[in-house]
C-alpha cells in the first residue's frame, strides 16, 4: 500500500511539474518579444521551479531523502513567480492588488 501511495503522489508531483513547465515555455516567447527583463524573470522562475519539482520526483522514485527539499523548493519558486505575474497583470490593467 505504501508503495501505491507514493507513486500517485510522484505522479500527481509530475503532472504539477510538467503543467507549470510547459506554461512557463509558452509565455517564454512572449516576453522575449517584449524585450523587458522584467516580463521574462517571472517565467523563468516558474521554469525553474518546475524543473526543480521534476528533479524532486526523480528523487522521490528513487528514494532519496531529500526528495521534499526539492518539492518544497520547486513549489515555492511556482507559487512566487504565480504571485508575481498576477501583481504585475494587476498592475498593467490598474487595479492595485
Amino acid at each position: 500500500m505504501e508503495d501505491i501511495l507514493k507513486i500517485a503522489v510522484c505522479a500527481m508531483a509530475g503532472l504539477f511539474a510538467l503543467l507549470h513547465g510547459i506554461a512557463a515555455i509558452s509565455q517564454l516567447p512572449k516576453s522575449l518579444k517584449s524585450g523587458s527583463a522584467g516580463n521574462l524573470l517571472p517565467h523563468l522562475l516558474m521554469l525553474a521551479g518546475g524543473l526543480t519539482a521534476a528533479a524532486a520526483v526523480a528523487a522521490c522514485l528513487l528514494g532519496s531523502s531529500f526528495d521534499w527539499l526539492l518539492m518544497l523548493l520547486g513549489g515555492s519558486a511556482v507559487c512566487g513567480a504565480a504571485l508575481w505575474n498576477g501583481r504585475r497583470a494587476a498592475a498593467q490593467q490598474g487595479d492595485q492588488a
